[in-house]
């Protein structure tokens, strides 16, 4: 595969479905099972070398919240997913991207991107994928991105938007679910159960990998009366302090949504409990 099929291929991403990001990407997923599994292999070798080329200060700097400055500068998983969203916008922008660090999305995640190559193998071949890249995508993996710096000053953002004890609201349930989980990892928000754990194990709180933070589909809402609550169980990750083995841990935030209003939707910190099983 070249650049040229693969841009024409992120082209084919159908914006009308934007809030459902498996009908987003289902066009792309679609033309790559018809290709032979070496052009989709090829797809992802090439998404990772463009995310590994943004992958960058320069570039982490302008990604909006996620940018904390500071020792620890920058939401790992939040960098990756706004270098994705930053390719869904095409080629010209992309090169313009590169040119030009400033012009990066804000606030802005697609991490979709990430999986369609592996369930169009997947659906193809009916085994598991296990290609590893020639680069890394992952945040930090381009040590010419990151050369040795002076810490850089802390950025205070805001608190999670309508954050009240332990309560983020955001557009869809998806995003208010990612939201408060990295309300936790950042401290904003606390649970005696996790601060217990990680207190004794050492380690610390990271993001959910892949789609481990994607709630329950929410359900239909009333023509009258308020809208019912449903709950997401999310499993937490963590690491040990200054080390990249991201590990499951026994615990799982059990967090309860509610549509607010037409454009947000709350997410509430219930509990922090031991996985059963």
């Amino acid at each position: 595969m070249n650049d040229s099929t693969f841009w024409r291929l992120l082209d084919e991403l159908d914006w009308d479905q934007q809030g459902n990001d498996d009908r987003v990407v289902a066009p792309v997923l679609r033309a790559l099972t018809r290709l032979p599994q070496k052009e989709i292999e090829s797809f992802q070798q090439i998404l990772a070398r463009k995310l590994y080329a943004l992958d960058g200060r320069a570039w982490a700097r302008e990604i909006g919240s996620g940018w904390w400055g500071g020792t620890n500068p920058v939401s790992v998983d939040e960098f990756l997913y706004a270098r994705c969203a930053a390719l869904t916008n095409g080629r010209e922008q992309y090169e313009a991207l590169l040119r030009d660090p400033t012009q990066m999305p804000k606030d802005l995640e697609f991490e979709s991107l990430l999986y369609i190559a592996p369930k169009a193998w997947e659906a193809t071949t009916g085994k598991e994928w296990g290609l590893v890249t020639d680069v890394s995508y992952e945040t930090y993996s381009n040590r010419a991105g990151w050369p040795p710096a002076d810490p850089e000053p802390e950025v205070p953002h805001a608190r999670p938007r309508g954050q009240v004890q332990g309560i983020v609201r955001w557009e869809h349930g998806k995003h208010a679910t990612r939201r408060l989980i990295r309300a936790l990892i950042k401290g904003e928000i606390e649970h005696p159960v996790l601060s217990a754990y990680l207190a004794e194990t050492g380690r610390v709180l990271v993001m959910t990998p892949g789609s481990g933070v994607e709630p329950p589909h929410e359900p239909d809402q009333p023509k009258r009366g308020p809208a019912p609550p449903w709950r997401a169980a999310i499993r937490l990750w963590t690491v040990e302090a200054g080390r990249e083995d991201r590990q499951p841990s026994g615990l799982q935030a059990v967090i309860e949504l509610r549509r607010v209003s037409p454009s947000e939707v709350s997410a509430d910190l219930v509990a922090v409990e031991p996985i059963s099983g």
